[in-house]
């Protein structure tokens, strides 16, 4: 289990920001950067020897290693989004559908537009937080874009994730307030290791912003 916890006292933890824009304040995430970088789906492994060059680092150079291990990648656009998330998020138990990601409501695959009932792609790395928007790379990441319902995606914005708030219409197991979001605690570890892989997976470079967890 990768738990995701506020710490009590000093303020608000981590939050997603960019070197490139002020720091944030948000929930303290608690997880090690193997752990960022294992593959998205639960039942996936990486090919053998994929992380060997990795066994025995630590600190510093455990982060440069794995940045540069899993810098290699095939990109996609902004639009081909719509069409790949019908594959990595489909409902298991209905091979029409997705899964949405803080909601965990299945809907209809043709459901994708921005419309009230429709789900869009929520970038759980909010894109303001690094200024890259939806340009290839870090804006068309899979590893971190997942469908949500329209509204919920709404709500979420680009606040930072934290403990407690009011409920939220259309996900009764998330929480929000003026400045942060709760997400269920079902995805917790998800947005976790989704944050810190783009945390390790953006360094600055390829003309990419260089994102920190603060």
């Amino acid at each position: 289990v990768v738990p995701m916890t506020r710490l009590g006292g000093a303020g608000r933890g981590c939050a997603a920001t960019s070197r490139r824009t002020p720091r944030h304040a948000g929930l303290a995430i608690i997880i090690t950067l193997v752990l960022a970088v294992l593959p998205r789906a639960a039942d996936a492994a990486p090919e053998p020897g994929y992380y060997d060059s990795a066994q025995g680092l630590s600190g510093a150079a455990l982060k440069d290693e794995l940045h540069d291990i899993i810098s290699v990648q095939t990109r996609i656009s902004y639009s081909a989004v719509w069409e790949a998330l019908k594959v990595t998020d489909q409902d298991p138990a209905n091979s029409n559908n997705v899964k949405l990601f803080y909601s965990q409501v299945s809907r209809s695959k043709s459901a994708n537009g921005g419309n009230v009932g429709d789900w869009n792609r929520e970038h759980v790395w909010p894109q303001s937080h690094g200024d890259f928007g939806t340009s290839t790379g870090p804006g068309t990441d899979l590893h971190h874009l997942r469908p949500e319902d329209v509204q919920v995606n709404g709500t979420r914005g680009n606040k930072d994730f934290d403990a407690g708030g009011s409920s939220v219409s259309g996900c009764s197991s998330c929480l929000t307030d003026g400045d942060s979001f709760e997400p269920p605690a079902a995805v917790k570890g998800d947005v976790a290791r989704m944050v810190m892989y783009m945390a390790v997976r953006y360094e600055g470079g390829e003309a990419t912003p260089d994102l920190e967890l603060s």
